[in-house]
C-alpha cells in the first residue's frame, strides 16, 4: 500500500476510461488476450 500511495502522489495513477485487469499473484497487469 505504501508503494501505491507513493505512485499516486507522483501522478503515476489516474482514473482512465478502460479497466486494468490485475493479477495479484504475479503483481502485473494482464493482457486482454490472457482473459479469454
Amino acid at each position: 500500500i505504501e508503494v501505491f500511495g507513493k505512485m499516486a502522489l507522483e501522478g503515476h495513477i489516474y482514473r482512465g476510461r478502460k479497466p486494468v485487469h490485475w493479477s495479484p499473484s504475479s503483481r502485473t497487469a494482464l493482457a486482454e488476450a490472457e482473459l479469454e
